[in-house]
C-alpha cells in the first residue's frame, strides 16, 4: 500500500460527483464465511502512510473539491493502531483548511466498543459509517464466523455510534441456513428499533472462492455464479428454507422497510438520537439534487405529504441535522422505487430513474 500511486484527478469531472474517494487500507482481520474481501486482500490489514493520505487530501483540495469524501476501506478500523495514528493528523489537516471535507466509511461493529476511536473519528469529521450488521439472529453470526457480531449487543452498538454523531448505514442478509421462520419479522423489527433508515437488505450470495462458496459446492448446492447484485430477488444456491418462502419474505421485508411512512419514521428516530455531527459542505451536485427532490418528491410524488411532514418536523425539532434530513429524503426516493419494483417483478431489472 505504501507504493500505491495517487489518482489522476484531471480525469474526473468533479462537478458530476457527490463524493470523492480515498483509500487508506486493504484487508480485514475477521473471517466471515460469505465475504470475499479477505480472499482478495487478506486478513492482515495493510495501510498507506499518513503522508500518502494527506497528499491525496491535498490533491483533492487543490483540484477544488469541497464536500464528502468516502474512505473506501472495506473495514476502516481493521487496524485500529494505524487508524488512531492517522485520525489526529486528518483532523489537524481539516481544521487548518477550515473543514472543506466531511468523511464517511465502512467499519465493523466493534467500532462501537472504542470510545477513543469514536471520538477521534468525530474530530476528523466522519458523519456516516456503513456497518455489516447482517441479522439479529446470533446463530447465523456464529455459523458464518462473524464473531465480532456475536460478542456485540447490536442495538446498543448501533446507538453508541449514532450518539457519537455518525449515522449508521446497515448491511443485512437473509438466506442463512440458520434463519428461523420468523426471521423476516425479526429483521424488520431490528432495523426499526435500531433506527437505520439506509438498510441494504440483500439475499445471501455465494461469491466464488469464499468459504461459503467452497462449502456449498461440496454440498452440491451451488446453482449458478453470482450476478453481483444482492438486491435482486435471485438465489445462486439452494437455501435450507423453501426458496419461494425466502424470496417472498425478502420482497415483503423490502416493501415494509421502504414504505415512505416507515422509512421516514426511522429517519425521524435517527435524527432524534444523532449526536452532534459535522456540517457537510455543499457542492454543485448537492444543490442540483435538492432542486430535483423538491420538484419530484415535493410536488409529483404520491408520498409528498409524508415527505413534507418529515422535512417540516426536522426543521422544527432537529434543525441542526436538517442537512442529514434532506439527504435521507433524497435517498429515500431511490429505495421506494427499488422496493416497488422488487415487489412487482420479483427482481429488480430496470434501471432506477
Amino acid at each position: 500500500m505504501a507504493r500505491v500511486p495517487p489518482p489522476d484527478l484531471h480525469l474526473a469531472r468533479l462537478r458530476r460527483y457527490s463524493a470523492m474517494a480515498v483509500q487508506f487500507s486493504r484487508g480485514c482481520p475477521f473471517d466471515c464465511e460469505f465475504c470475499d474481501i479477505i480472499e482478495l486482500f487478506g486478513r492482515t490489514p495493510r495501510t498507506k502512510t499518513a503522508e500518502q493520505v494527506l497528499d491525496e487530501f491535498d490533491r483533492l483540495y487543490e483540484a477544488g473539491w469541497r464536500g464528502s469524501v468516502f474512505v473506501v476501506d472495506d473495514n476502516f478500523v481493521g487496524n485500529k493502531k494505524a487508524v488512531k495514528a492517522l485520525l489526529p493528523r486528518l483532523a489537524e489537516w481539516l481544521e487548518r483548511r477550515r473543514n472543506p471535507f466531511t468523511l464517511f466509511t465502512q467499519a465493523s461493529i466493534n467500532l462501537a466498543d472504542d470510545d477513543e476511536l469514536l471520538s477521534l473519528m468525530r474530530a476528523a469529521r466522519f458523519n456516516r459509517v456503513f456497518v455489516g450488521i447482517e441479522t439479529p439472529v446470533k446463530a447465523c453470526h456464529e455459523a458464518a464466523g462473524k464473531h465480532q457480531n456475536v460478542k456485540a449487543d447490536l442495538l446498543e452498538s448501533v446507538r453508541r455510534i449514532q450518539e457519537s454523531g455518525m449515522e449508521v448505514m446497515g448491511g443485512f442478509i437473509l438466506g442463512f441456513d440458520q434463519d428461523p421462520p420468523d426471521v423476516f419479522d425479526r429483521q424488520v423489527a431490528f432495523i426499526r428499533e435500531a433506527a437505520v433508515p439506509v438498510s441494504m437488505v440483500g439475499l445471501l450470495t455465494a461469491i466464488p472462492n469464499t468459504r461459503l462458496w467452497r462449502r456449498l459446492s461440496e454440498e452440491g448446492r451451488i446453482l449458478r455464479e453470482s450476478i453481483g447484485d444482492n438486491t435482486a430477488a435471485l438465489l445462486n444456491f439452494a437455501p435450507r428454507m423453501d426458496s419461494k418462502t425466502l424470496l417472498s419474505g425478502y420482497r415483503e421485508v423490502m416493501a415494509t422497510l421502504y414504505r415512505p411512512e416507515e422509512y421516514f419514521g426511522r429517519a425521524r428516530e435517527l435524527l432524534d438520537r444523532l449526536g452532534s455531527s459535522p456540517r457537510a459542505r455543499l457542492v454543485f451536485s448537492d444543490y442540483l439534487a435538492l432542486f430535483r427532490s423538491l420538484v419530484r418528491q415535493g410536488i409529483f410524488a404520491k408520498y409528498r405529504a409524508s415527505y413534507w411532514r418529515f422535512l417540516g418536523g426536522a426543521l422544527l425539532r432537529t434543525r441542526r441535522h436538517l442537512g442529514v434530513a434532506v439527504t435521507l429524503a433524497i435517498m429515500g426516493h431511490h429505495f421506494f422505487v427499488l422496493a416497488r419494483r422488487l415487489d412487482a417483478e420479483g427482481r429488480e431489472v430496470i434501471p432506477v430513474r
